[in-house]
């Protein structure tokens, strides 16, 4: 079934990704819906990777994250440099509950490509309420991960690659990588099936649109300034 089910891919061809001292690789670039629907539903991949997250169910009665996985797996393998195990980040609270989770599919398959063992070592520490994924704003830093992973295992003198669905700003892989790190192990890069398109590579009737609001809210926060 896996065999017959088309799994689409862009064709930008890998893309760099990076945070800090963190490197690695993205297959493709990804669209994201919020903001750029009419461009994400007429990129096919872009639309796949949605479905494969989701893991709706295809025609052929398959689902699409367990259908796509298989296929992107071994194209996302052909990019990760020898290593001696894969990881994955652990899933947040959502993932979890859905029973799905695109990501540790991936890494599963990569891992077998490469004949290597695959390792769901990490997961968020519980230092609040409960243990989840949680993404903060601060005002001028952007986006901030108010989690930490953490390493169930020891892994000296591993080299480990991380396998991710998707890398938009990269504090994930970030936390995975300092646990990793601290676990003894050498993280030889992360590995992505997609990159969020950044807004400079936006088209620049989209870009203005995000000045012209980011010039609002800076209004809105000079106001009650002005006002005392």
């Amino acid at each position: 079934m896996v065999a017959k089910t088309h799994s689409p891919m862009s064709d930008g061809g890998p893309v760099e990704i990076k945070r800090g001292d963190l490197r690695g690789l993205a297959l493709a670039t990804y669209v994201p819906r919020r903001n750029r629907g009419h461009r994400h539903y007429a990129d096919a991949f872009s639309c796949a990777l949605w479905l494969a997250k989701l893991n709706v169910s295809l025609p052929c009665g398959e689902g699409a994250g367990a259908a796509y996985s298989v296929v992107w797996g071994e194209q996302l393998a052909k990019l990760v440099p020898e290593c001696d195990a894969i990881v994955f980040p652990p899933a947040g609270r959502t993932r979890t509950a859905r029973g799905w989770y695109l990501a540790r599919a991936l890494a599963v398959q990569v891992a077998a490509k490469l004949g290597v063992p695959c390792l769901g070592c990490l997961s968020w520490a519980a230092e609040a309420a409960e243990a989840s994924k949680s993404i903060m704003y601060q005002t001028g830093k952007g986006r901030a991960l108010g989690k930490r992973a953490v390493c169930s295992a020891r892994l000296d003198g591993l080299r480990v690659c991380i396998i991710d669905d998707l890398f938009t700003t990269g504090i994930t892989s970030a936390r995975c990588a300092e646990a990793l790190t601290g676990a003894g192990a050498t993280v030889a890069g992360v590995y992505c099936l997609a990159a969020t398109e950044a807004t400079r590579d936006r088209p620049a009737d989209e870009r203005a649109r995000i000045q012209a609001r980011a010039e609002q809210r800076r209004a809105r926060r000079r106001r009650p300034e002005a006002d005392g």
